[in-house]
C-alpha cells in the first residue's frame, strides 16, 4: 500500500497555480475562524510563502518573514526562537494539535521541523495561545497538515544544489478523491557546510574554513485522510526523521580531529476522529505516539550521552454553536511521558492533564469578545486556574479597521533537566524550584484594504509580557563551581510590532511586497544591582525584515532583506554582538506544458558577503548560491492545468494576508 501511494505527491514542493491548491483549505479555515474566535494576535504565513520556502527548515521561514528572533548556532545547527522578549522555553511548539516539546528541555529544535512536512504554520502571540497550551508566554507555533480532496494524482520532485557541497532532495506523492486522500513525503538533505569565514577571534584576523561540520537529514511523512461520512474525517499522520551533524569547534578553539557530533532520531504518529453536525456543533478526538532519542557525543571529554522520549499524547475538543452569536468551545489535553536519560537517577515519568474552556460572543457584526478558563494538573498539584479576555471590534462599517487586545495569565513548570540532573561533577537540578507565573498583554490596530488589482494589510501592536519567578542556571556553593537552577528573577517584555503587505496586479505583472518591524525591551526586575534593567542576552531591541518580489509571464523576481540589531552576550549586557542586515536575491522561470510543470530558480544569499555572527563564537556563511530544479507531473488534470498559463502558481493569496 505505501509503495502505490509512494508512486502517487509534492503537490506543494512546487509551486502551482491558487486555484488548484489553497481555495479548499481557505475556506475550511475561515469557516472556523469564524464560529470560534476572531482573529487576534494571531498570524499565518501565507501558503505562497510557505511554498517558496519549501527547502527551509521551521527556523528559516520564520527568521525570513515574521518579527520572530531566531537564535541559530548556524547552518545545520541547533535553533530556538524568542517570541517578544521571552526565552526560547516560553514557546510553545504544537504539530497537528499536539505539544512536540522536549520535557527535558522544556523547548524545541526549530532546525529539526522541516517545511516541507508541513502545510500550515501559524503563530499565535502570547495570550492567544492560552486555549490551545498554557507555558507559552511568548507564544505557541502551530503547524499542521491538511488533504486535498479535489486532488486526483499529483507527482512532484525538487532538486536542490548549492554552495559548500549542498544538495536537497525532495519527493512528494499525492492521490486520491473526494472520499480518500493519500500523501507520501520523502526528504534527504546533505551538506558538507565548510565555507570560509574571517576569524575575529584570534589575532591577525586570519582566513579559515569551517571544519567538522558536516550534516545530513532523511526522513519520511505518511498521510492518510478518509471521509467515512459526509461529516466525517478519520486521519493518520506517520512521520520519521533522522539528523545527523556534527559539531564545529568555536572560533577560539582548534579542530583536533576528535568526533563532537549529535544524532536525533524522531517519530510521531497521530490518528484523529473529527465530525461535524450540521454547522453548529465538532467534536475531535486525537491520540498519538510521540518517541525521539538524542545521542551526543563527545571523543575529546570522554562523553557518550543518550537521552530518549515517550509520549502518549490524548486531546478532546468539543465546538457548540449555542446561538449564531455565541460559540462554546471546550478542550482536554492528556498526555502520559517518560523520559531515559544517564543524566537522571532513573526513568522520570510525568503525566499532565489540563482542561480548557473558550466562549466567543459576537456582540454585533462590528464587535465581539472571547473568553478563555485554563486549569492543569501535573504530576501531583494543580495549577492556578488561568484566564484570559480577548475582544475585537471595527469601528467604521464600511472601513476595514480593526481593534483588537488580549490579556491573560500564564504558568510553566520547571522542565525535566531543571527538576531531575544528576550531579555531574558540574551541574545539578533542583527539586525545589516554583513554577514560573505572570500574564501578557497586548493591543493592535490594524487596517485591511481588498480591492481587484490591490491589497494592503497595515498593523502595529503594543504588547506587555510579565513573567514571575524566572528559572535560571547560575553558579552556586562557596566556590561557584556548580551550576544549579533557581528562580531569581522577575522579566517585564515591552514591545512594538508593526507590519504592512502590498499585492498589486497590473495586467501580466504581480507584486508582492511586505515588511515586518519590532521593538522589543526584555529587562530583569528585582534583580541583583548589576543585571537590573538589563537587556536579556540574545534578544535584539530592533529586528526587521521585507521583501519585494515582482512576476511577468513566468518570470518571478525577489528581493529580500533581514536585520537584526546588537545582541547582548551576557547578563550584565557587558559584551555584546554587533548588528547586521543580509540580503537575498532569487531569480525564477515557470514553464508549463500539458500535465507537467518545471520551475528553475537561482538564489543568491547573503548577497553583499555580509560577515556576521547570530551566537557568539559560531561563524555564519558568506556569500552563497542555490540552485532549484522543481518538476510536477499532473496526469489526468490537462484541462483543469491549462486554465491558467501565467506565474500564479507562485504568487501569494492575496486572502492569507498575515494577520
Amino acid at each position: 500500500m505505501l509503495l502505490c501511494v509512494f508512486l502517487t505527491g509534492i503537490h506543494q514542493g512546487v509551486c502551482q497555480k491558487i486555484p488548484d491548491t489553497v481555495n479548499l483549505p481557505e475556506l475550511m479555515i475561515k469557516a472556523d475562524a469564524r464560529r470560534v474566535h476572531p482573529p487576534v494576535s494571531a498570524m499565518k504565513i501565507p501558503p505562497g510563502i510557505l511554498r517558496w520556502n519549501i527547502s527551509s527548515d521551521l527556523a528559516g521561514i520564520l527568521n525570513d518573514n515574521t518579527v520572530v528572533s531566531v537564535r541559530s548556532y548556524g547552518r545545520g545547527g541547533s535553533a530556538s526562537i524568542s517570541l517578544r522578549g521571552t526565552m526560547a522555553s516560553h514557546t510553545r511548539v504544537l504539530w497537528n494539535g499536539v505539544n512536540i516539546d522536549s520535557p527535558s528541555l522544556g523547548q524545541s529544535d526549530f532546525s529539526t521541523i522541516p517545511v516541507f512536512f508541513q502545510d500550515e504554520i501559524g503563530i499565535y502571540f502570547g495570550t492567544r495561545s492560552l486555549s490551545r497550551v498554557s507555558g507559552g508566554f511568548g507564544g505557541a507555533i502551530a503547524i499542521q497538515n491538511q488533504p486535498s480532496w479535489n486532488d486526483t494524482l499529483t507527482i512532484s520532485i525538487r532538486s536542490i544544489a548549492g554552495s559548500f557541497e549542498t544538495f536537497h532532495e525532495m519527493l512528494d506523492i499525492q492521490a486520491g478523491n473526494e472520499k480518500f486522500h493519500a500523501r507520501t513525503r520523502l526528504l534527504y538533505s546533505r551538506s558538507a557546510n565548510n565555507f570560509p569565514f574571517t576569524n575575529y577571534d584570534r589575532p591577525g584576523n586570519p582566513e579559515e574554513k569551517q571544519e567538522n561540520a558536516a550534516y545530513s537529514a532523511i526522513g519520511g511523512q505518511q498521510e492518510f485522510y478518509f471521509k467515512p461520512a459526509r461529516n466525517q474525517t478519520l486521519t493518520g499522520i506517520l512521520m520519521v526523521q533522522r539528523f545527523d551533524r556534527n559539531l564545529p569547534p568555536l572560533t577560539v578553539q582548534s579542530y583536533d580531529g576528535k568526533t563532537e557530533k549529535q544524532e536525533d532520531l524522531l517519530f510521531r504518529s497521530l490518528i484523529r476522529w473529527e465530525a461535524n453536525a450540521l454547522t453548529s456543533r465538532t467534536i475531535r478526538v486525537q491520540s498519538g505516539f510521540l518517541w525521539s532519542s538524542n545521542q551526543y557525543l563527545n571523543e575529546k571529554a570522554g562523553i557518550d550521552d543518550r537521552n530518549v522520549y515517550r509520549s502518549v499524547p490524548l486531546n478532546l475538543e468539543f465546538i457548540e454553536q449555542l446561538h449564531k452569536n455565541l460559540t462554546l468551545v471546550l478542550g482536554s489535553q492528556n498526555s502520559i511521558q517518560q523520559l531515559e536519560s544517564e543524566n537522571y537517577a532513573g526513568p522520570v515519568g510525568h503525566h499532565i492533564f489540563s482542561l480548557s474552556s473558550a466562549l466567543h460572543y459576537q456582540i454585533a457584526t462590528w464587535a465581539g469578545l472571547r473568553v478563555v478558563l485554563r486549569e492543569a494538573w501535573v504530576q501531583d498539584g494543580f495549577s492556578p486556574l488561568l484566564p484570559g479576555l480577548s475582544f475585537h471590534v471595527k469601528p467604521m462599517k464600511n472601513h476595514g479597521f480593526y481593534i483588537r487586545g488580549n490579556i491573560a495569565g500564564n504558568y510553566r513548570n520547571p522542565s525535566v533537566n531543571d527538576l531531575y540532573w544528576s550531579y555531574d561533577g558540574f551541574a545539578k537540578g533542583n527539586p525545589d524550584l516554583d513554577p514560573e507565573n505572570g500574564y501578557a498583554s497586548d493591543v493592535s490596530l490594524a487596517y485591511e484594504f481588498m480591492g481587484p488589482d490591490l491589497t494592503m494589510q497595515w498593523k502595529l501592536t503594543g504588547y506587555y509580557n510579565r513573567i514571575n519567578d524566572l528559572i535560571q542556571w547560575q553558579p552556586t556553593g562557596k566556590t561557584g563551581d556548580t551550576w544549579m537552577p533557581e528562580n531569581i528573577n522577575r522579566v517585564n517584555a515591552t514591545g512594538i510590532e508593526a507590519s504592512g503587505d502590498i499585492f498589486f496586479n497590473m495586467g501580466a505583472v504581480r507584486t508582492t511586497s511586505f515588511f515586518r518591524g519590532a521593538y522589543t525591551r526584555s529587562t530583569f526586575d528585582d534583580a541583583a544591582e548589576n543585571l537590573q534593567d538589563k537587556q536579556l542576552i540574545y534578544t535584539p531591541l530592533l529586528k526587521g525584515n521585507a521583501l519585494l518580489k515582482g512576476e511577468y509571464r513566468g518570470y518571478a523576481l525577489s528581493w529580500s532583506i533581514l536585520y537584526y540589531g546588537k545582541r547582548y552576550t551576557v547578563a550584565d549586557n557587558s559584551r555584546y554582538l554587533p548588528g547586521y542586515g543580509i540580503s537575498d536575491l532569487s531569480l525564477s522561470k515557470y514553464i508549463q506544458w500539458r500535465t507537467m510543470e518545471l520551475v528553475l530558480e537561482f538564489r543568491v544569499n547573503n548577497l553583499f558577503d555580509k560577515e556576521y555572527r547570530v551566537i557568539s563564537r559560531h561563524p555564519m556563511p558568506g556569500r552563497n548560491y542555490l540552485f532549484t530544479l522543481s518538476f510536477t507531473l499532473k496526469p489526468g488534470n490537462h484541462e483543469k492545468n491549462q486554465t491558467s498559463m501565467d506565474f500564479t502558481h507562485c504568487n501569494v493569496d492575496r486572502r492569507h494576508i498575515l494577520r
